[in-house]
């Protein structure tokens, strides 16, 4: 069954509002404009979609959590043990008493009593398992239903969004929150779906570029995202390792300017400036058998009064050789 909450990477308490951010990061991510010739991205999508759908309507997400709570009631490693002490008692004794007659008769009409109850109790215990395992399958008939319907709705409104999406990208000279301008020159694999680590990160009032770079060689830069100045956003499935941060900020991004040559497609108009942030690495690590839970979530504020940014040029920040020559 799957975990919507596992999709979006997100934890099964989250509000409506980090639900969305989570779906926008994801949809941008894997848009199929955005990855041409990429049936996952495609199947990736559909699903980021479909569970994006369920958890923002309380009703279907209701039911996605009942779902996943009926899955956690049975659990195969309990074990129920209990021990006769009448049996014990039992074989301690030497030898039979004698009873009299009238006793043994009284005895054998209360075993055949007693036969007669169990018997009569299994038989309702059948029938009330046939009855369970009847309702059982009359409820799993009624969700399937719900998820056809939901499976439909989902696909219609995938179309409307699609067809915003492609309506937004004519729109010429715009840039969009959580684009990745310079994927380019930094690429864009910097993602493992199959590991629920997030840095949350709060940026100040200056529009910027914020990068992810590995904090151990080759110090690789594996995420870069542009957000408009004052908002929060979320980088999702991040492999292990530990990271650093660093800026690219100024105002009026424009995109008929370009930088490195014109292998990025985009510049600040004014302002622009290099930073890297100076933080300790966020470490997300393996879980191993004496740590199997790590923390898999982080989060910082890159308000200038908390922490500390200090300016690095062009070619630090694109990771070029110290020789190399930026027209």
């Amino acid at each position: 069954m799957k975990n919507y909450y596992t999709i979006l990477g997100v934890s099964e308490t989250a509000g409506d509002e980090e639900i969305k951010r989570a779906y926008r990061s994801l949809a941008k991510r894997w848009h199929p404009d955005k990855n041409p010739g990429r049936p996952l991205a495609e199947e990736k999508f559909k699903e980021i979609v479909e569970a994006y759908e369920a958890l923002s309507d309380p009703i279907l997400r209701r039911r996605h959590d009942l779902r996943l709570q009926y899955g956690r009631v049975y659990d195969p490693g309990t074990i129920f043990y209990t021990k006769s002490k009448t049996e014990e008692k039992r074989d301690r004794r030497r030898a039979p008493p004698e009873y009299s007659e009238g006793f043994l008769r009284w005895k054998k009409e209360k075993q055949d009593r007693d036969r007669r109850r169990r018997r009569v109790l299994l038989v309702g215990m059948i029938i009330a398992f046939i009855g369970w395992v009847t309702a059982a399958q009359l409820y799993e008939s009624y969700l399937d239903d719900e998820r056809k319907l939901a499976d439909a709705d989902a696909e219609r409104r995938l179309r409307i969004a699609m067809a915003e999406h492609d309506a937004q990208q004519k729109r010429p000279g715009v840039i969009e929150n959580l684009d990745s301008p310079f994927d380019p020159v930094f690429g864009d694999d910097g993602y493992d779906y199959l590991t629920p680590n997030t840095l949350v990160v709060d940026l100040g009032k200056l529009d910027a570029v914020v990068c992810l770079e590995q904090a151990d060689a080759p110090f690789r830069t594996i995420r870069n995202e542009f957000v408009y100045g004052g908002n929060s956003f979320s980088l999702t499935n991040l492999p292990y390792g530990s990271y650093r941060i660093k800026l690219c900020t100024g105002k009026r991004w424009d995109i008929s300017r370009s930088m490195l040559g014109g292998k990025v497609k985009g510049a600040f108009s004014s302002g622009q400036q290099f930073y890297r942030v100076e933080h300790e690495p966020f470490v997300f690590i393996k879980p191993t058998s004496n740590n199997p839970f790590p923390r898999s979530a982080d989060t910082i504020a890159l308000d200038p009064s908390a922490v500390r940014l200090v300016p690095i040029s062009e070619a630090e920040f694109f990771n070029l050789p110290k020789n190399a020559t930026i027209k």
